[in-house]
């Protein structure tokens, strides 16, 4: 049973597997919640630069706080799952590794949405965004700060 203190992790998990952390004066900025900087740097790919702009993914924090809660798991909070894993979908480069992570995240993310109480659904979420975290910091280079 996924449990409060493993939707809390999340929270974590997707702020730097999916935004990077840090600032700068160059490239495409979005803050996330808690008032960190998202920076996709000049001359990284654009999808790097549409992943900061995309409200779905750098609001995923809020989604996983507020599906952590039982009491107000809504079905709003599953709908940003599910938006979230779309923009992902759309956002899916060429490269065929990349590709694949972006396609495992967002099947573990729509698996969230639909039984967000499933044994191994926030590991296989927390999984799927470390391992695209870490594809992406290669290409995209976001500044961590």
């Amino acid at each position: 049973m996924a449990t409060r203190n493993g939707l809390a992790l999340l929270t974590a998990v997707a702020f730097v597997a999916l935004a990077g952390c840090g600032s700068s004066d160059q490239g495409s900025t979005a803050v996330v919640p808690g008032g960190a900087v998202a920076t996709a740097p000049q001359g990284a790919p654009d999808f790097c630069a549409e992943m900061t702009e995309s409200e779905a993914l750098t609001d995923l924090g809020g989604t996983f706080a507020e599906l952590a809660e039982p009491s107000s798991a809504s079905d709003g909070a599953r709908d940003d799952l599910r938006e979230a894993a779309t923009s992902l979908a759309r956002l899916a480069p060429e490269n065929r590794h990349l590709h694949r992570e972006f396609a495992v995240t967002a099947r573990a993310l729509r698996s969230l949405a639909a039984h967000p109480w499933a044994d191994g659904a926030t590991n296989r979420v927390a999984a799927s965004l470390h391992a695209l975290g870490k594809q992406l910091q290669g290409v995209c280079r976001f500044p961590r700060g």
